[in-house]
């Protein structure tokens, strides 16, 4: 094959990748299954998974929960509305039920490019604490670590202070296999209101704009190279 065929097929393979690549960027955020999709997520409800207490699992259900002005407003970073989530309306702040002492486990799965590389930012809230996880709880998968959001001087979703006034940001990247999910650990340890918010977006690096305008730039050389060489 000519050299102006291999850079035409390079640049038209680098244009058909881009097509693939409309899931280049991600936006998620949290809302419950018994409520409705917000526009522009990329991602299922948190779906109620496990816990370390005797409440029942009901099927996964959740429910999207009423800050009630002693938790901060639901995150909007991408222009889709989070909610805070739970699995029972009444552990909002001011809610009838308490929630006992122990881990409250929530999942959300999302789809994308299989092999490709995305890079983005994680915005989380939760009372009282959290560790966040990618596909499985374990070290090696863990995104946000308890540790990050307790300080001193600070109210960010501490154990027995259901004051998440500040969201806590977390840069991350990951490579995609498909289909991923995110694994929220809620710990709860002040026999209260319990819930978690987030959102986040992550996009694939390179982007496809940047796949795109390489594909196009060699199928364009490919052309003048063919050209000269017809002289």
């Amino acid at each position: 094959m000519k050299l102006y065929s291999k850079v035409s097929a390079l640049g038209a393979v680098l244009v058909l990748a881009t097509a693939f690549a409309s899931a280049d960027t991600l936006t998620l955020a949290s809302y419950g299954s018994t409520g409705s999709t917000p526009a522009g997520a990329n991602n299922t409800a948190l779906s109620f998974t496990a816990n370390s207490t005797s409440t029942p699992l009901n099927g996964g259900a959740t429910v999207d929960l009423n800050p009630g002005g002693v938790w901060s407003a639901a995150v909007n970073t991408y222009g889709v509305q989070s909610s805070w989530v739970s699995y029972n309306v009444g552990t909002e702040p001011g809610g009838a039920v308490v929630a006992p002492n122990g881990t409250y486990t929530y999942t959300t799965s999302f789809s994308d490019i299989n092999g490709v590389l995305y890079a983005g930012t994680l915005n989380v809230m939760a009372d009282d604490t959290i560790d966040v996880y990618l596909n499985s709880i374990s070290s090696a998968n863990k995104i946000v670590s308890d540790s990050l959001l307790t300080s001193s001087n600070d109210a960010k979703c501490e154990s027995n202070m259901p004051n998440c006034i500040s969201v806590d940001s977390i840069s991350y990247s990951f490579t995609g296999t498909g289909s991923d999910s995110l694994i929220f650990v809620v710990q709860q340890s002040g026999l209260a209101a319990t819930g978690v918010d987030f959102d986040a977006q992550f996009s694939a690096v390179p982007e496809p704009s940047t796949l795109l305008m390489l594909g196009t730039g060699l199928i364009g050389a490919a052309g003048v190279v063919r050209r000269r060489l017809a002289r």
